[in-house]
């Protein structure tokens, strides 16, 4: 996954490999600027179009940043 890729491509890629549905499925982004977090909904209207190079998704060197809520 690249960071030019969407959180709905990144919402469904976890799809496949968890078999966790999209209702339940929020990930958690730290803020750097604040040290707070954001919780995301990779398949609503607001958020799937977002790219995970803007929601700073990724560190510098392209690992994985946030960690997943799957309940």
């Amino acid at each position: 996954m690249n960071s030019a890729a969407s959180l709905k491509d990144l919402g469904n890629e976890l799809q496949k490999l968890t078999d966790v549905k999209a209702d339940t499925m929020r990930p958690i982004v730290p803020q750097a600027s604040d040290k707070s977090s954001k919780l995301l909904s990779p398949f609503s209207e607001e958020h799937s179009c977002l790219r995970l190079q803007e929601i700073s998704f990724f560190k510098l060197r392209g690992k994985l940043e946030a960690s997943m809520l799957l309940s």
